[in-house]
């Protein structure tokens, strides 16, 4: 009885360290979501003059961005900047929903995250890439994998750009605007 009792304990004790484990894994992500909230706001409130923010809509009128990720914070959060950038946006929760919304819509540039359900973001890009219609359209990786084979295999099916999460809105922007001219 005293060792199914202590084997119990030694299981609850493997159990909370798993749980603690997770906790941290948690919080480093809050940690990074608050970090990219924090640079959105920072964007929101900068004063830009009416000619930049004329010139910036001009410059980018008519380009639509794709968005595929199944986190539904960071869809809105990148869809809200790249509004107030000049582009129409276009959301889609999962690889399947995204090759519908490329196929009718026809994005100038696709933003795509790896882990997804019911189609990752490597197939997505793959099914991209050997379409004749649509193997134009730039993919850029926005993954919180950030591991050299996952870049490597990106790029081999096709991405033009790859970055992770949290990211730098200037840095996605410079990579935006580069693809597109």
């Amino acid at each position: 009885m005293a060792l199914k009792v202590m084997d119990m304990i030694n299981d609850l004790v493997v159990h909370l360290g798993e749980v603690q484990d997770d906790i941290t894994k948690l919080n480093k992500r809050l940690e990074g979501y608050l970090a990219m909230l924090h640079a959105v706001k920072k964007n929101l409130e900068a004063d830009k003059s009416a000619k930049e923010q004329e010139l910036t809509a001009t410059d980018k009128k008519g380009k639509t961005i794709l968005v595929v990720d199944d986190d539904e914070d960071i869809r809105a959060m990148i869809k809200t900047f790249l509004e107030l950038e000049g582009y129409d946006v276009l959301c889609a929760e999962d690889g399947f929903t995204g090759l519908e919304f490329v196929l009718k819509h026809r994005p100038d540039l696709i933003l795509l995250d790896i882990l997804m359900p019911r189609m990752d973001g490597i197939e997505f890009c793959d099914t991209v890439a050997q379409d004749p219609n649509t193997r134009d359209i730039p993919v850029v990786m926005l993954t919180a994998k950030n591991v050299e084979d996952d870049r490597k295999t990106a790029y081999f099916v096709g991405a033009k750009a790859y970055l992770t999460k949290p990211f730098n809105q200037q840095e996605v922007l410079t990579v935006i605007e580069n693809l597109l001219k």
